[in-house]
């Protein structure tokens, strides 16, 4: 990788981390107003979720809630970095938005996921949607692991805890490094707001 390629490969990725997290925050802030099952019509509880009491249906606002929280932070991420004063970052922030969105989607499976199971509870088309839906976790985990290489059971194992463990690590981690770069660049040593 050259010096100008992380730039380049930066301003190649900011717009499709746009797409895709607006599309993610869009559909999550829908799923919020449209709550699976409904709500009550009448009564004292009107306008309260009909499920509201179901694990299945906690489940779904959490994930929901999460979804909507890294697409927007993602989005955040990329709207505020043309203020950065320090190009070389660039790629750090967006390394960072690319986090958010991967916590994004799989918030949005497990959203879909519980869901489902919400309305359509234990019966055999439920258990068969969320099988399939949540199969996505298998699929992600095979995409990282045939983008290692290698023949040996070493590296088999080594690729394997690379793909399972340490990008979620990462991404848990990423986060916090972020918000301590962009309190940094939002102060001056004098301590005056520089946006």
């Amino acid at each position: 990788m050259g010096p100008g390629s992380k730039l380049t490969f930066t301003k190649e990725a900011k717009e499709s981390h746009l797409i895709v997290a607006t599309l993610i925050a869009t559909v999550t802030f829908a799923a919020t107003f449209t709550l699976p099952g409904g709500t009550v019509q009448d009564g004292e509880l009107k306008g309260t979720p009909i499920f509201r009491d179901k694990a299945s249906f906690k489940a779904f606002i959490v994930s929901n809630t999460i979804a909507m929280v890294m697409a927007a932070s993602a989005a955040f991420i990329h709207l505020f970095s043309p203020l950065n004063k320090a190009k070389y970052l660039d790629y750090y922030f967006c390394e960072a938005a690319f986090s958010f969105i991967l916590i994004a989607i799989a918030a949005m499976i497990v959203a879909f996921g519980t869901g489902t199971y919400v309305i359509l509870g234990s019966s055999s088309i439920g258990i068969s949607i969320i099988t399939v839906g949540l199969s996505f976790f298998l699929v992600f985990r095979q995409v990282l692991y045939m983008s290692f290489e290698g023949n040996s059971i070493f590296t088999f194992i080594k690729n394997l805890v690379n793909a399972m463990v340490f990008p979620f690590l990462k991404f848990a981690a990423r986060p916090f490094g972020f918000y301590f770069l962009l309190f940094k660049r939002t102060y001056d040593p004098e301590g005056r707001i520089i946006f």
